[in-house]
């Protein structure tokens, strides 16, 4: 089973893992979360990662979701990105959702997570008023 971790600035990333075990009813297994503290440097957040990947990678990789492109756990994390370790930003409560529920029966597609990303921003407000123009 391909490991997921979460890294963020701050809690964003341990937020994302208690709203999935919200959904599950449990913490699904072989994920994990790491957050860069206001006062962490980047080579301690970069040898706490490896130690997490490392953990995580049972022999089928690991998928590192990142907050934001450009930032310091994004790019920390893009020092190890190779076969075994994947990495996408722009992480949001959707691709998460996508990738738990559907790792243990189909092969992953990481265009189909970054793909699930994007459709889950919507404006909501264009929404209510095509509805209402309807009405």
């Amino acid at each position: 089973m391909k490991g997921i971790l979460f890294i963020s600035h701050g809690k964003m990333a341990e937020g994302i893992v208690d709203s999935l075990t919200m959904f599950f009813g449990e913490k699904p297994k072989n994920i994990d979360h790491l957050g860069l503290s206001y006062d962490e440097g980047p080579e301690s957040f970069k040898n706490q990662l490896e130690d997490k990947i490392i953990h995580l990678n049972k022999g089928d990789g690991v998928i590192v979701f990142a907050d934001l492109f450009g930032g310091t756990p994004a790019n920390t994390a893009s020092l190890l990105a190779n076969n075994d370790c994947q990495i996408i930003s722009g992480m949001n409560l959707a691709m998460a959702l996508e990738c738990v529920g559907t790792r243990e029966n189909s092969n992953l597609s990481i265009d189909e997570l970054v793909q699930t990303g994007k459709e889950g921003i919507i404006y909501i407000n264009d929404i209510l008023a095509e509805k209402n123009k309807n009405n």
